[in-house]
């Protein structure tokens, strides 16, 4: 009975034969019948052209059901541990994967309406469905390793029943989110990409500790992102991991990573190790961590790799701004306005930025007066903010595609070094990019530009920062930036729920946990009932203060904005923990942390809350983000309220990359292209008269 059983399940995972074909159609079927309401009998079809044959893709989703049952065929018969282990778990693949098929369906079925437009597809819905794609495909891929070795040679059924239960866990996983996916559209108006305000951040984040993130750290890691970026992500995760056992040691510094050294080979060689250890930082590592991790950049060996890999730069200086009232005229030519530096929290001190070029103009700093410069000053400047969540890196850090742009543009780039929480927290950050913009507007022969054209680049929180500057600089009557170009920006900080941001669950760049310190440490404080932030009032922007214009209002709600200063009894995020912590941890609730703080709508924060009557103001501006990327959302709604407000808008969205990708662009090929994208929108802004 079981030699007739093999040989039927030869026939069937044959390619081509009858059976096969069979099964296919009927799995084609019953997904079809399955996206479309019951209802009365079918009606007689249209006399149109015929629909499109299925792709190769299409065919694979299709029969994917099928092809995990027909090789768990295989092993019925197989009493070994990998064996039996092999069977159920290309059972279960192919369960769950009806199951969440269904719901990917509904959320396919909507992902459309809330695209920026046709030619440019992209949001979180779409983001997620896409997703579930390219993992179906690659499950099938493993189905069909299987079924060409017919069970009996694979090179490992070790390490095969291990990847076909993490996709089953992945599958599991990934039900559950197309779930909260489904929920949040029915929070939401039609079209928008936010719920509306009945609905809590809490909500957010219960829904996200129901989803099983140690499949999307272990041997899944990075299988959503294109190869180059998989490597890369990979060594990330493998170096945070490392770090963490440097950091929660003690000792010497030599100790601490000799001990760490020691864990390489385990994080490496299992998956399973190294998916809990990333999830259990990611939920009880405090800001300290973060600041920590993300800086490794600053290092001195890394601080080497710019000169050496990276395009030459003639000028590369670091410039102090002295902490001095600047006066400007004013942009409709009436009078004057003047600009008081930064004083919230840290008082006045200077702002550090840096100057960069790859050719020496006339009038640039940094310049020998035995040796004039004998090019003239360039007609555009690009002023640019760093991101790094507001807590951590430098343009030092982001030389690794500042280089590159400044070659391939051939113009000044002058990137803003702001003040870092939590020791600097909002509104320093705005205030100090602020000020440094308005000096380059009035110095900007001192960096080697005439100031024809200025351009304010931003990539994640410095995006943040450099569209703050755009709205302050219109409502205190100062020059008004002529474009604007940001990349993965967050437009609204809040814990606002929306499909891109469940993405967090997944990233390894951006993980939740560290999302959420980080808006903690630069602009959370204590929620009614909990200990209040210290405030104390700040001078109007004529009278030597550095708060901005206070008198805005939030377009959502109408309150007034807040001046804030540093509470020194803030409640402090995360865990005190020894390094063999992180291995036995198990669930914290996010949750809980979070009821302990709140992040107000104010526009300096969040632009997406900025008046209608400012962002008309803005000039034309270009945003470029990628599909996996937690801020995609904030984009997206953000490009569509400025096209709606008469702004000329442009919108690029990338795949296959991850928030972050200009910093590896020197390892990923994708992430080097998607740098090139972004000097070709640049020049775009640059000549647009």
């Amino acid at each position: 009975m079981a030699l007739h059983l093999r040989a039927l399940v030869k026939f069937i995972a044959r390619p081509g034969s009858k059976l096969q074909l069979s099964v296919r159609m009927a799995s084609t079927e019953s997904s079809a019948t399955s996206a479309v309401a019951p209802a009365a009998p079918p009606a007689e079809p249209p006399a149109e052209s015929p629909a499109a044959p299925p792709t190769k893709d299409e065919n694979r989703q299709q029969s994917l059901s099928a092809m995990a049952r027909a090789c768990a065929l295989l092993f019925q018969d197989d009493v070994s541990e990998h064996g039996q282990r092999l069977a159920i778990g290309l059972t279960s693949l192919a369960d769950h994967y009806e199951a969440t098929a269904t719901k990917a369906d509904k959320v396919r079925r909507v992902c459309r309406d809330y695209d920026f437009s046709e030619a440019v597809p992209g949001n979180g819905y779409r983001s997620f469905v896409d997703m579930f794609d390219k993992m179906v495909n690659a499950s099938h891929e493993t189905c069909l390793k299987i079924r060409n070795s017919n069970g009996r040679r694979l090179p490992s059924r070790k390490d095969c029943a291990k990847d076909v239960e993490a996709w089953c866990q992945w599958m599991v996983s990934i039900g559950t989110m197309m779930e909260h996916l489904n929920t949040l559209i029915g929070w939401s108006e039609p079209g928008s990409l936010f719920p509306d305000a009945r609905h809590s951040p809490i909500e957010l984040l219960k829904k996200a500790e129901e989803i099983n993130q140690y499949c999307f750290y272990g041997r899944m890691m990075g299988s959503q992102y294109c190869p180059s970026m998989q490597a890369v992500l990979l060594r990330i995760a493998c170096f945070m991991c490392m770090y963490s056992h440097y950091f929660y040691n003690s000792g010497s510094t030599f100790r601490r990573w000799a001990t760490a050294s020691v864990f390489f080979r385990r994080i490496l060689t299992d998956p399973e190790y190294r998916a809990k250890r990333i999830v259990n930082i990611s939920r009880y590592a405090d800001i300290d961590f973060c600041k920590g991790f993300w800086s490794q950049q600053e290092s001195e060996f890394l601080q080497m790799y710019p000169e050496v890999a990276c395009p030459a730069a003639a000028v590369n200086i670091t410039v102090g701004l002295p902490p001095e009232p600047l006066v400007l005229p004013r942009a409709d030519g009436a009078g004057s306005v003047e600009v008081p530096p930064p004083t919230v929290h840290i008082g006045p001190d200077s702002v550090h930025c840096r100057l960069l070029a790859t050719r020496r103009r006339e009038g640039m700093l940094g310049g020998r007066a035995s040796r004039p410069a004998k090019l003239a000053a360039s007609p555009c400047l690009v002023v640019h903010c760093h991101g790094g969540g507001f807590v951590a890196q430098s343009s030092k850090s982001h030389e690794v595609y500042l280089r590159e742009w400044a070659r391939d543009l051939d113009v000044p780039i002058f990137s803003i070094d702001y003040s870092l929480a939590p020791e600097a927290p909002f509104p320093r950050a705005t205030d100090e990019a602020f000020y440094a913009y308005c000096w380059a507007v009035k110095n900007c022969r001192l960096l080697g530009s005439t100031g024809e054209r200025i351009i304010v680049a931003g990539d994640s929180a410095g995006g943040n920062l450099v569209a703050t500057v755009t709205m302050q600089a219109i409502k205190r009557g100062v020059r008004v930036p002529d474009g604007q170009f940001l990349v993965y920006t967050p437009f609204n900080t809040s814990f606002t729920p929306s499909a891109a941001r469940l993405l967090c669950v997944m990233d390894p760049v951006l993980p939740l946990g560290f999302l959420m310190r980080c808006l903690h440490a630069y602009a959370g404080h204590a929620r009614s009932g909990d200990a209040p932030p210290a405030v104390e009032p700040s001078p109007e922007p004529g009278d030597g203060g550095g708060n901005g214009e206070a008198a805005a209002t939030a377009a959502a709600g109408g309150q007034a904005e807040v001046n804030y200063t540093l509470n020194p009894k803030r409640r402090k995020l995360g865990h005190t923990l020894a390094s063999h912590d992180l291995d036995t941890l198990v669930a914290n609730s996010l949750t809980d942390e979070f009821r302990y703080f709140e992040v107000d709508p104010d526009p300096r924060l969040s632009p997406f809350f900025e008046r209608d009557e400012v962002l008309a103001c803005c000039p034309a501006t270009h945003l470029l983000t990628c599909h996996l990327d937690p801020c995609l959302d904030d984009c997206v709604s953000m490009a569509r309220r400025w096209r709606q407000l008469g702004v000329p808008v442009g919108l690029t969205v990338l795949d296959g990359v991850c928030h972050g990708f200009l910093n590896f662009a020197r390892f990923s090929a994708e992430a080097q292209e998607g740098s090139r994208r972004c000097v070709e929108l640049l020049r775009q802004l640059l000549l647009e008269k």
